[in-house]
């Protein structure tokens, strides 16, 4: 995030945005890693029909995705003692399950570990902040335009949480990221991977390096290439609307967020900044206002 964010803009986010950014780094994905009785819950569910600790809001919900994604599939999905095949689906529906709620999981966490833990002086919205940054990263555009994404002035105006551009940091940051600590190679070896993920995966365990004389991005493993969308982002302190270009191309090399103003008039009419990022010769520009 850090390295998105330009120095100046940097050095004026306020305490509880440095914070919120880095607490939420740390648990938008939290959710990925349920807890184990959870999953063990939802697999037995598959395979014999025994809600076991799952209450009825759970199996609904499981059922509902289910309908929705696996041509109406009802547990159990096999009679008797399961095949290997069947065990093989079982895990990966529930992979593929917990993915799909892992931000609602990850509420569940955040809200059941820090209520009452974490506190911030004249921020009593923290954790209700802290959550909605979190599930940001897999918000639609309609909701991360709301009100609930507008800036807050805390501590008499003095300092400003603008969860907008949090959000869009975090999102930005979420994708770029490419660190081979993420994905060690030693889990792709013992994962048995599916074909369709491979890609994915190879995308993080890729190591870079940059050209400092020429400011350009190398690669030394070869990097899949992405459908880019590059949009306007045009934003005010109660609205935002995005546009982008299509262009396909490589990672980027290079990348900055400016965010909007939040001096005297500007924290009403907002002002322009600038999202560039450059690649080969062309350019994804966001442009805020």
């Amino acid at each position: 995030m850090s390295k998105i964010v330009p120095a100046d803009t940097l050095a004026e986010l306020s305490a509880y945005e440095l914070a919120l950014l880095l607490l939420s780094a740390h648990l938008h994905d939290a959710g990925m890693s349920p807890r184990h009785g959870l999953v063990v819950a939802h697999h037995e569910y598959l395979l014999t029909g025994d809600r076991g600790s799952l209450d009825e809001a759970s199996v609904r919900e499981f059922q509902h995705w289910l309908d929705r994604h696996h041509d109406g599939m009802v547990p159990p999905i096999c009679t008797g003692r399961p095949a290997v095949a069947d065990l093989r689906t079982a895990n990966l529906l529930v992979a593929h399950y917990v993915r799909f709620r892992h931000i609602d999981w990850g509420e569940t966490w955040t809200r059941a570990e820090l209520v009452g833990r974490l506190r911030f002086r004249g921020y009593e919205d923290v954790i209700d902040d802290l959550v909605l940054l979190c599930r940001s990263h897999g918000e639609g555009y309609g909701v991360l335009r709301g009100d609930r994404f507008n800036p807050r002035f805390l501590l008499g105006g003095s300092a400003v949480v603008h969860l907008r551009y949090l959000a869009a940091v975090l999102r930005v940051a979420d994708v770029l990221e490419i660190d081979p600590e993420r994905t060690p190679e030693v889990l792709f070896r013992h994962r048995n991977v599916a074909p369709g993920s491979v890609i994915y995966w190879h995308k993080r365990i890729t190591r870079s390096t940059c050209r400092s004389k020429t400011r350009a991005a190398s690669w030394r493993r070869r990097v899949p290439r992405l459908r880019c969308c590059t949009r306007q982002l045009r934003r005010r302190s109660t609205a935002s609307k995005m546009n982008f270009d299509c262009a396909e191309t490589s990672m980027p090399p290079s990348l900055s967020i400016a965010r909007p103003c939040m001096a005297g008039s500007c924290r009403t009419d907002g002002c322009w900044s600038r999202l560039s990022i450059e690649t080969s010769g062309r350019g994804m520009t966001a442009m805020c206002i």
